[in-house]
């Protein structure tokens, strides 16, 4: 995590020092245009700096940054997040890991069902699919190569044998706009 901490105040800066882990890469400024990085994961920005409102338009043009906190002891309109002045440590520390959460929190998947899961639930379905089709097929087949049918009706035996004339375009043009169910049973 890395962190950039704008303030002229030696007080804030020792604040700080005090508040942060080893584990947060940390930059003191006075001004935005000293920083040493593009991006940061989160700035504190004292209000009481000289500019206060060129660098926070300076943050906002030329930094990538996650999120902005307002170092103040009033509202502060450029920042969602504020620390309010006077501060312990503990302040800075808390604001700093709630921050943390809040990023996790955005970067965590929204996935309802694990990797695992979701490919047993793909190869189910490539199966059934897979199924359907050997089942449609055979069934086609087995009428095809039948050379008798048993049906109520010379009719329908009539419709059945040129039903397995055609090829499944035919089928599908005959049938596009009718709603016909037919059953069939086979004798082994």
């Amino acid at each position: 995590m890395h962190i950039l901490i704008l303030s002229n105040s030696l007080v804030v800066t020792e604040l700080f020092k005090l508040a942060l882990d080893n584990d947060i890469k940390s930059e003191f400024k006075q001004n935005i245009n000293d920083a040493n990085r593009d991006s940061y994961d989160i700035i504190f920005i004292d209000d009481s700096l000289i500019d206060f409102d060129k660098q926070i338009e300076s943050i906002e043009s030329e930094i990538d940054y996650k999120e902005l906190v307002a170092i103040t002891n009033s509202d502060n309109e450029y920042s969602n997040k504020i620390l309010q002045k006077p501060f312990l440590p503990k302040d800075i520390t808390n604001t700093i890991n709630e921050i943390k959460q809040e990023l996790e929190k955005k970067n965590e998947p929204a996935n309802v069902l694990d990797l695992e899961e979701i490919e047993k639930i793909k190869s189910i379905i490539e199966l059934n699919e897979y199924e359907d089709k050997l089942n449609k097929k055979s069934t086609i087949d087995s009428l095809k190569s039948k050379e008798s049918f048993k049906a109520k009706n010379k009719e329908a035996k009539k419709l059945l044998k040129e039903l397995c004339k055609m090829d499944n375009k035919e089928v599908k043009e005959l049938f596009k706009s009718a709603k016909v169910t037919i059953k069939i049973d086979f004798k082994d």
